[in-house]
């Protein structure tokens, strides 16, 4: 809604004049349309606003969304695997993380919230072939809204389920003592490739901060290096890629998997 439209909206209960005059719905305009000088709201926060706008823009241009009265989100939740019995509708606020999200799903069905357990939020892309565990502290809302960038957003979903050696990752008090390196086989699906979407092996080093592709073990400079702080990590692989192993991950950043 423009915000002349909201202005006159508002007006009409701020002001005991009725807020109807010219000079009244231009008071409150002036609030709206300056209201990030006026109530002194840092630059992170419009950001983060913005970007949530544009994603829910997009979301409700791809797919349908339910809205509660007070604006949540009403999403299906599935419980360990994707099926009709096991999905739970859960109100999703612009506040609420992952680890909320496994308690309200678990509690809504009775089955019990315990931390030790490890119960966790997994973000499911490409019909299934891609999941992510998300971090107990990750915004539910902003995770799903992203979702409007996909291809086929419908075929994304939330399940909660067990992971057993997660709560240990989140609990590492000192991420700067990883560093492994092993050979993989790497594809990053580039037509340029006289191999095509060929899968090639590449010695991987990784580290806290990023992740480096080698020629060999013997190479000094990496071929390609990937900060982990802009990607996200899914465990799988897509089919259409013809994997040489289904054990494997991708690396899905906003230009490339």
């Amino acid at each position: 809604m423009p915000s002349e439209k909201l202005a006159s909206v508002f007006s009409a209960r701020l002001f005991q004049t009725r807020g109807q005059t010219p000079q009244e719905i231009r008071v409150v305009h002036d609030l709206i349309s300056n209201y990030v000088t006026l109530f002194s709201v840092n630059e992170s926060r419009v950001q983060q606003m913005e970007i949530e706008n544009s994603f829910i823009t997009r979301w409700n241009e791809k797919k349908d969304a339910t809205f509660s009265p007070a604006g949540d989100l009403i999403f299906e939740v599935y419980l360990e695997k994707k099926k009709p019995e096991n999905c739970c509708l859960i109100k999703v606020s612009p506040g609420m993380r992952s680890a909320e999200l496994a308690e309200a799903a678990l509690t809504g069905r009775n089955a019990g919230f315990a931390t030790s357990e490890s119960w966790t939020t997994f973000e499911v892309i490409e019909n299934g072939e891609l999941e992510r565990p998300l971090h107990p502290n990750e915004r539910i809302l902003e995770q799903v809204l992203e979702w409007s960038t996909l291809d086929f957003p419908q075929s994304a979903f939330l399940v909660i389920k067990k992971f057993s050696w997660f709560k240990a990752v989140c609990d590492d008090k000192d991420p700067g003592r990883l560093m492994k390196g092993d050979y993989l086989k790497f594809s990053d699906g580039s037509s340029k490739l006289l191999s095509g979407h060929k899968f090639q092996d590449k010695y991987v080093v990784l580290r806290p901060d990023k992740l480096l592709l080698y020629r060999d073990i013997k190479g000094t400079k990496a071929e390609k290096v990937i900060q982990l702080s802009s990607v996200k990590c899914y465990f799988g692989l897509r089919k259409k890629l013809k994997p040489p192993t289904s054990w494997g991950f991708t690396v899905h950043t906003d230009k490339q998997q």
